[in-house]
């Protein structure tokens, strides 16, 4: 895989985590562990995409999805690299802590909002243009 896989694929893995956080509603302990599992997922594309940014020369591409008048673009530099290989490192630290501390919370209120939020949030972050 290239750089650019990897970096799509990275918020991509992080929206899905939010939409099983959606559909497994009923399931908590299913839901909790899916949504770990494809944030953990999401920070390894991330952490592939910030080595393959630091170690190779810059690549840019254009995606047809956006406004049709502003299609999306990609572009994986150093700069790039180097912010989604320390994002991919602490969202990996972020997966492992969830998992255990929302065997917890679950106890006490439902989780279903921060299951759908963070992988929002961690998408947002990940995005670009």
């Amino acid at each position: 895989m290239n750089g650019i896989s990897w970096a799509l694929a990275a918020p991509s893995l992080a929206l899905a985590a939010s939409f099983a956080a959606a559909l497994l509603n009923g399931a908590r302990d299913m839901q909790r562990r899916l949504v770990c599992l494809l944030l953990l997922l999401s920070a390894l594309a991330a952490v592939g995409a910030g080595t393959t940014g630091l170690l190779s020369p810059a690549v840019d591409t254009r995606l047809p999805i956006g406004l049709p008048w502003l299609p999306m673009h990609l572009r994986l530099d150093a700069l790039a690299g180097f912010f989604l290989l320390v994002l991919g490192l602490l969202l990996g630290a972020v997966a492992l802590y969830t998992l255990g501390y929302l065997r917890q919370l679950a106890h006490r209120r439902n989780p279903t909002p921060l299951y759908l939020f963070l992988p929002l949030f961690v998408t947002g972050m990940q995005g670009d243009d």
